[in-house]
């Protein structure tokens, strides 16, 4: 019994001693992770060579080039077989290649500025805003669908028309701030009037910072308010309007100030009349290059045979003829657009407004007040404060499901129509 007894604390004391040595002299181990930086460093070559062969912007926005490019069986760069690897991509930071718009607005009006925004081209990039389209009311924003397919607006516009009976946001302004806070815009066309109270209205102001005031400016022309840098909320909308080409058919008038100044392309060049007299030459101008009509400055940005477009960019400084006939709204001054008068005795023709989450914008309706005569001024101004105010949020272009990966970011940027910085992320990831 007594030997029993020695045995077993012999036991006990090794047991102690094994934990103790297990404690105070852990055995060496050592994990490498080479497998995450190899997919890491494999992220970094392809944006570096998509940069190199020039093609980083394109395949950017294009799933089905960069899908063939990384994934193809011959010649792509990845393949599930033998790297046993998967990939995501997306965007942020400029338009979308498809922008989803939802309208409180007629049938009449969604039909009008379809047409104007129709085959919208920038930097030899197509942006698409006319086939993910749906009406709403204010009490829910509608998805907008596309087959089985639903989508969040990126944009919501407001169109004001002659029979709404108010003009108030106050009871949708929660709705309206809960949307926007997801990082959508809004664009509103709605003409005032005094016996609106807006003044009392908390809903237009807080969404765009506009009330109505009686003060009566004595320039009629409607002047853009240059913005002063690039942090300053003017500077992007104001960028837009003279970078943007507004999309035109092959042949027709091109129409601004109120005159129409006919047009076609001839030998590959845009023969276009220059100063209304259909006895003088037309003038010749070849894509890429600036031209001139009744002293006013213009870019031909570019001819798409194909698709019977032009493309013409207003250059500075373009001065709008008056369309603010009856609202006298005022904002604050460094976040106004486009403007009657100066100084403190100014009205607001488009006032802007946001967050560094969301934009809003709001335009007077006159400047559409025939939808079927609108100038082809008005139609860039409105492109422009709609691309602005469109949500531009990571836009996912390759997409599989995926619980782990690691990003790779990359800072590129497009000019030529415009200096259009954006980020790029590419995504790699093992398939489990």
């Amino acid at each position: 019994m007594k030997g029993f007894i020695v045995i077993l604390e012999v036991i006990v004391v090794l047991i102690v001693l094994f934990i103790a040595f297990s404690v105070f002299f852990p055995k060496f181990s050592y994990k490498n992770r080479w497998n995450d930086a190899y997919i890491q460093l494999k992220g970094r070559d392809i944006i570096l060579t998509l940069d190199r062969l020039g093609k980083l912007y394109n395949y950017s926005f294009n799933n089905n080039e960069l899908n063939r490019f990384l994934f193809d069986p011959d010649k792509g760069v990845i393949s599930i077989k033998r790297d046993n690897l998967i990939s995501w991509s997306e965007t942020e930071g400029t338009f979308k290649n498809n922008i989803v718009i939802a309208c409180n607005c007629t049938n009449e009006q969604i039909e009008a500025w379809k047409g104007w925004i129709e085959q919208l081209r920038m930097n030899d990039r197509h942006i698409d805003a006319t086939t993910f389209i749906c009406w709403t009311n204010l009490e829910v924003i509608n998805p907008c669908y596309y087959g089985d397919k639903k989508f969040d607006p990126d944009v919501l516009i407001i169109w004001g028309n002659p029979n709404q009976k108010t003009r108030r946001l106050n009871v949708y302004k929660n709705l309206l701030l809960d949307y926007l806070e997801r990082g959508n815009g809004i664009l509103e066309i709605m003409d005032f009037v005094e016996s609106d109270a807006i003044t009392t209205d908390t809903g237009q102001y807080k969404i765009f910072g506009i009330q109505w005031d009686n003060r009566n400016p004595t320039a009629w022309s409607n002047n853009f308010n240059p913005p002063p840098n690039a942090n300053d909320i003017k500077y992007q909308p104001y960028k837009f309007f003279y970078h943007v080409p507004v999309p035109l058919a092959s042949s027709g008038e091109f129409n601004f100030q109120g005159n129409s100044y006919s047009y076609n392309i001839c030998n590959g060049k845009l023969c276009i009349d220059h100063d209304g007299d259909p006895d003088t030459p037309a003038q010749e101008v070849v894509p890429g290059n600036n031209f001139e009509i009744n002293g006013y400055n213009f870019f031909l940005s570019y001819i798409d045979a194909t698709k019977s477009r032009i493309g013409i960019t207003f250059k500075p400084s373009y001065i709008f003829k008056n369309f603010l006939d009856g609202s006298k709204m005022v904002a604050d001054n460094e976040k106004i657009l486009l403007q009657r008068g100066g100084g403190d005795n100014r009205l607001a023709v488009v006032a802007l407004n946001g967050s560094s989450n969301y934009r809003t914008a709001w335009i007077t309706a006159n400047f559409a007040a025939d939808l079927n005569s609108v100038g082809d001024d008005h139609k860039s101004l409105f492109n422009s404060l709609l691309l602005w105010v469109s949500n531009k949020k990571a836009a996912r272009v390759l997409a599989p499901a995926i619980s782990v990966g690691f990003k790779t970011s990359y800072v590129d940027v497009e000019g030529y129509d415009m200096y259009e910085p954006y980020i790029f992320n590419l995504g790699i990831a093992y398939p489990y």
